[in-house]
């Protein structure tokens, strides 16, 4: 029987939006390397259709959590 492991995707996101740190899990779920993405912006991950939705509900937060939608690096 094959095992299965648990991963978390974590993200780290700086004042200005952009990323700071990739977990493997978000390597795992998203399809992007670390390389690709740290140093860029978060914004660029968000699924279009719901990006300005998403942007009002951060706006001014110093802190959050919670489910974003976002695009995998194949586009789905």
């Amino acid at each position: 029987m094959e095992r299965q492991s648990t991963y978390t995707a974590t993200a780290t996101i700086d004042e200005q939006g952009v990323l700071t740190g990739w977990s493997e899990g978000a390597r795992r779920l998203l399809g992007y390397e670390a390389a690709a993405v740290v140093g860029r912006p978060a914004a660029a991950l968000l699924a279009a259709a719901d990006e300005p939705a998403v942007r009002h509900t951060l706006a001014g937060r110093d802190r959050w959590h919670g489910t974003v939608p976002l695009r995998h690096q194949d586009g789905r």
